[in-house]
């Protein structure tokens, strides 16, 4: 793809509908093609703007991230990498114009454990400045892995416009097939992590302040003896 197509690519995500995010668009189809770090940051801002991250749009978005910039996410880690102000880490939280925050959200949805050990790897004084942003990036990757060692058979609910009553049923047809493309999409790279990694993970955190964790140190390393990890 020639610089006119990528510059005509950016333009086309950053102003179309988010209606038009959904399984097989062509939009995201070209774009899952493009190794090009204008056509990714416009992704991320696009799903960071998003209100409900869990929607079907989300996850094609952060598929064609995935897609495009590979299992490394070397796009997606320099936006992060290159923040070195604290504070505009801590303010711009909600800022949806923020790419370090939107990078963020989208390694700990689809990462896995690649990430996970970037991420550890990066728990060094030189990334001191990010110290607020890696450790939540951390505690989303360890809670990710958490629910698909709980994931169950996809559920619906059905409602009873008489009773209002609401009851799970098992999710079948087409549904089913979505949902469980989701998942597989979605949990490519959460593959078992190795134990040192995670003793390493743990002794590191560890070290750093209470208040750059967005809940309870204890309850942080406590999540991290939870999880399944493999000695090799």
């Amino acid at each position: 793809m020639n610089e006119s197509q990528i510059t005509t690519l950016v333009e086309e995500i950053e102003v179309v509908s988010f209606t038009e995010f959904w399984w097989g668009n062509p939009l995201l189809e070209r774009a899952s093609q493009v190794c090009d770090a204008r056509v990714i940051r416009a992704l991320a801002l696009r799903h960071h703007g998003l209100s409900n991250k869990s929607a079907f749009s989300a996850h094609v978005i952060r598929n064609a991230i995935k897609l495009s910039d590979g299992p490394e996410f070397r796009t997606l880690w320099s936006f992060i990498d290159t923040e070195s102000d604290a504070r505009a880490i801590v303010e711009r939280m909600d800022d949806f114009d923020y790419i370090p925050w939107a990078a963020t959200f989208i390694l700990g949805e689809v990462g896995g454990a690649h990430v996970f050990a970037s991420t550890t790897a990066r728990l060094t004084p030189p990334h001191q400045p990010r110290y607020h942003l890696l450790v939540r990036l951390l505690s989303h990757i360890v809670v990710r892995y958490l629910q698909i060692a709980e994931d169950t058979k996809p559920q619906s609910t059905m409602i009873d416009l008489n009773t209002g009553e609401a009851t799970k049923v098992a999710t079948t047809g087409p549904a089913y097939e979505m949902e469980m493309t989701k998942r597989t999409q979605a949990n490519e790279y959460f593959t078992p992590l190795s134990a040192a990694i995670v003793a390493d993970a743990k002794r590191k955190l560890q070290s750093i302040p209470d208040s750059v964790f967005n809940y309870p140190k204890p309850q942080f390393l406590h999540a991290l003896d939870c999880l399944q990890t493999r000695n090799a």
